[in-house]
């Protein structure tokens, strides 16, 4: 299973995300953000301010519904012109009716997604937007 992308894990440290994983993202002396340390990185970078959390997307998704009852999950369509492709709901109970929201282009449209990882990422992206603490 695919792990977070830097966006999601900066979202989910903000939102509270808890979960002792073995994947982070550092920030590099350079400035720029790797996934995991090599180990010649280790040697000569010993401290680390900057570092988030880096779960599978699966993970995420099941702190999401876990904490905050938000269920994502991709929807699978088909047309001829590009064969598979992907929708993506956030799913949550709120006065006493399921509430599906439907992730949306920039235009406002359903936003398709080409595989299932990429639907669930923008999800997952969605879900913790929504959340206010």
């Amino acid at each position: 299973m695919e792990h977070v992308n830097k966006e999601i894990a900066v979202l989910l440290k903000e939102k509270g995300f808890d979960v002792l994983v073995r994947g982070y993202w550092f920030k590099h002396i350079t400035g720029r953000f790797i996934e995991d340390w090599s180990e010649e990185e280790q040697d000569h970078n010993i401290s680390c301010a900057e570092h988030y959390s880096r779960p599978t997307l699966a993970l995420a998704a099941d702190w999401l519904r876990e904490k905050h009852g938000l269920h994502v999950h991709p929807i699978v369509t088909y047309n001829v012109a590009n064969g598979i492709t992907y929708l993506c709901n956030v799913v949550y109970v709120k006065n006493d009716q399921l509430i599906a929201d439907m992730v949306n282009d920039e235009n406002g449209f359903p936003a398709n997604f080409m595989t299932h990882n990429e639907a669930l990422s923008a999800a997952i992206t969605h879900a913790l937007k929504s959340i206010t603490i």
